[in-house]
């Protein structure tokens, strides 16, 4: 201190900075000296004020974290949603062609390996997504038990016979709310990352608890505040994390697997899952011993929504009403038109908001309006249904989307997940969803 009392001594004001541990938590401050002078300005000492700067540093190091993964959000959700056009072109192409090549096995084959290429290019979207947090979500009240019990056989399946898979339930477990496939999908991302790290195979273990997380943990997660959570913790057996990896991979893009093994987004995704959901995903490894993510999620005190069965049929039921299609991109808006004419409706197109407006201002007979949410020329697909609803009041709109931020679909009363489906989708996708909301007046009457 010497240095600085001598400083002070002569007349200058002088600051340091210190860290130590303190209470178990690493606190930094800045020491202020200020000379006390006296009428004719001799110094008698100094004063010594501290300022205690760990809070600081805590939220500017949160801020500079979310600019950060804003930008990159917005970069890989654009990216995203161009690319889901793409693939929503490809799919849906292919499946026009498996019919006409299924009488010829090896035409077939090169179709279904096509096929299973972009299914992989639309998952990884999907994650790129639900990282940038521009997926639609649709949170419903859950027993994660029972998500969980539904989900050991395919994690099994995808782990192979080499990892033993346990589950252990907490009897009596919280409610929680969140979106239930993004929910099985933040478990099998933390499943198959485990499987990486038992090459010689092992035990992975999924634990719910009932938990009460207070003050001191929340001080070091202030999105959260103290309250009652759902813990879902998944531990492997593995060769664990080094510490100075470990601190890193919760980042978009980081990853330790050699090329073409690793996105660098699972982690990141099962991040962003659980900050949306409103709790937060922690993570302990030791190098030898094995990792343990877990994921926190808030108790919900309502009953458990009744979910409907998701799995899609590979039945594609058809109609004969006439479908106005609005798509900005030229061949996603043909494959579409061609998907829905053969399955045996009346599909008109549009490239804009503005060329649909001219076609509903006629009087061709429109039965349901197919937009996209994001388009250019001034007007969004919400934009447009309303005025379309304005023109035609009896009208049923289905929204397609790439990405969308939810805010663009706030000014729809009732919207639900249903009424919206995401880019890419197989064609017996689009057909359910297009009878769903075409039968839904006369499941209502």
């Amino acid at each position: 201190m010497m240095p600085y009392v001598d400083k002070v001594m002569a007349g200058e004001r002088v600051h340091s900075r210190h860290t130590a541990m303190r209470h178990g938590i690493m606190r930094e401050w800045q020491n202020h000296y200020v000379p006390q002078v006296d009428a004719s300005g001799a110094v008698l000492g100094f004063f010594s004020i501290i300022y205690d700067l760990t809070e600081q540093r805590r939220l500017e190091a949160r801020l500079l974290q979310a600019q950060k993964m804003e930008a990159i959000g917005q970069l890989t959700g654009g990216i995203a949603h161009d690319f889901n056009n793409l693939l929503g072109v490809v799919i849906g192409n292919l499946q026009l062609l498996e019919r006409s090549v299924s009488e010829t096995p090896t035409l077939a084959r090169k179709v279904h390996t096509a096929m299973r290429a972009a299914v992989r290019g639309a998952d990884l979207t999907r994650r790129l997504l639900a990282f940038a947090r521009r997926q639609i979500l649709d949170p419903v009240v859950v027993d994660a038990n029972r998500q969980l019990s539904g989900l050991t056989e395919l994690m099994q399946r995808t782990l192979g016979e080499s990892v033993e898979v346990h589950m252990v339930q907490a009897h009596d477990l919280w409610h929680t709310r969140v979106d239930a496939g993004q929910f099985e999908n933040a478990i099998l991302n933390l499943a198959i990352n485990a499987r990486d790290a038992m090459p010689e195979g092992g035990r992975l273990t999924v634990r719910t608890r009932n938990v009460f997380l207070d003050s001191i943990f929340c001080s070091d997660h202030p999105e959260i505040e103290p309250g009652e959570f759902v813990s879902i913790s998944v531990s492997d057996t593995g060769v664990g994390i080094e510490p100075d990896v470990l601190k890193r991979v919760f980042e978009p893009f980081f990853t330790t697997k050699e090329s073409g093994r690793g996105s660098g987004l699972g982690l990141a995704m099962v991040d962003s899952f659980a900050e949306q959901a409103g709790g937060v995903a922690t993570i302990e490894s030791a190098v030898g011993q094995g990792t343990t993510v877990t994921i926190l999620l808030p108790r919900c005190l309502e009953e458990q929504t009744t979910l409907q069965d998701t799995i899609v049929t590979k039945i594609a039921p058809g109609g004969n009403e006439t479908i106005l299609v609005v798509e900005d991109d030229a061949d996603l808006r043909e494959t579409v038109v061609t998907a829905l004419s053969q399955l045996g409706y009346r599909a008109l197109s549009a490239p804009n908001a503005n060329a649909a407006l001219r076609i509903l201002a006629g009087t061709e007979h429109i039965d349901l309006l197919f937009t996209d949410i994001m388009m250019p020329g001034g007007m969004l697909g919400p934009a447009l249904a309303t005025r379309a609803r304005e023109m035609r009041p009896d009208i049923e709109i289905l929204f397609t989307t790439g990405y969308a931020d939810n805010s663009a679909l706030a000014g729809q009363p009732g919207l639900t997940a249903s009424d919206v489906i995401t880019k890419p989708y197989r064609n017996e996708d689009l057909a359910t969803r297009i009878r769903h909301v075409l039968d839904r007046e006369a499941r209502v009457a």
